[in-house]
């Protein structure tokens, strides 16, 4: 299954991008069903850097696990995950400018196994009505400054204090 989600964020995209690069952050903001999101791995964000997340869904409580695996500093976060009840995939959030703010976009592939199979009518409702949620969160929560990217850990390629454009931004 493929799951797109977007949404135009009034909020620089270097400032998109060190919110959403941080799991833990994010994730704990933006959705209401998520229980907890705990960093797994030692050391700062970047290729390796792990996730788990619990989360309520329908009919049962769910563990990921999730992995940051690529990015292109301010621009585009890769990750793959695996989630109990049989899901698994790997998924690429961009951030692009945009005049005053930034494009901001995730696409999920997923694909199930074992028990994921007998759910997938469920899990693809409950994961293409989530991510969208999550995005409609993100950007209402980025806009209004309750998500400040100075408070997330910092993100690969970007300075620890405030919003700096990564220098693959600057010639653009």
């Amino acid at each position: 299954m493929i799951i797109d989600a977007s949404a135009f964020i009034r909020r620089p995209p270097d400032d998109i991008y060190r919110i959403v690069s941080d799991m833990k952050y994010v994730l704990e903001a933006i959705d209401p069903d998520v229980v907890s999101v705990e960093k797994t791995s030692d050391g700062p964000i970047g290729i390796g850097t792990t996730w788990t997340e619990t989360l309520r869904a329908p009919l049962m409580t769910m563990l990921g696990h999730l992995e940051l695996t690529g990015f292109d500093p301010g621009r585009s976060i890769i990750f793959s995950f695996t989630a109990s009840h049989g899901v698994s995939g790997t998924g690429t959030i961009t951030c692009a400018p945009n005049g005053d703010g930034a494009n901001f976009s995730i696409r999920i592939h997923a694909t199930t196994h074992g028990i994921g199979c007998l759910l997938y009518p469920m899990i693809r409702i409950d994961f293409i009505r989530r991510e969208r949620k999550r995005v409609k969160n993100l950007k209402r929560l980025a806009e209004s400054g309750e998500l400040d990217p100075k408070t997330a850990e910092a993100a690969p390629g970007l300075a620890s204090t405030g919003s700096v454009r990564s220098p693959s931004l600057q010639n653009n």
